[in-house]
């Protein structure tokens, strides 16, 4: 799997390798947005107004992550879910 720009699903190249109808640049970040925004709204009503925020570290590949996570109870489970992962800058 390769890391690569949503401006992917234009290229000609991709486009004659796959069987699936075309779609734009904008299509993607529209339905992209969309998940984001469902998913948030989602999260926002399970966290309710007690939570916690854990960070952690990940690497792959020599490539180190910051990982942020939300910590709650709902339905009487633990949940860790994560919200957020960014690659850290090299020397930070």
């Amino acid at each position: 799997m390769r890391n690569m720009p949503v401006s992917e699903v234009e290229d000609d190249l991709t486009r004659a390798m796959s069987k699936l109808r075309p779609v734009t640049t904008k299509a993607v970040k529209k339905c992209m947005k969309g998940i984001a925004i469902r998913v948030g709204r989602k999260l926002e009503k399970e966290l309710g107004t007690l939570f916690g925020l854990m960070l952690d570290g990940r690497s792959h590949a020599g490539v180190h992550y910051a990982g942020r996570y939300a910590v709650y109870e709902a339905d009487g489970e633990v949940r860790v879910p994560l919200l957020g992962l960014s690659p850290l800058m090299d020397g930070v």
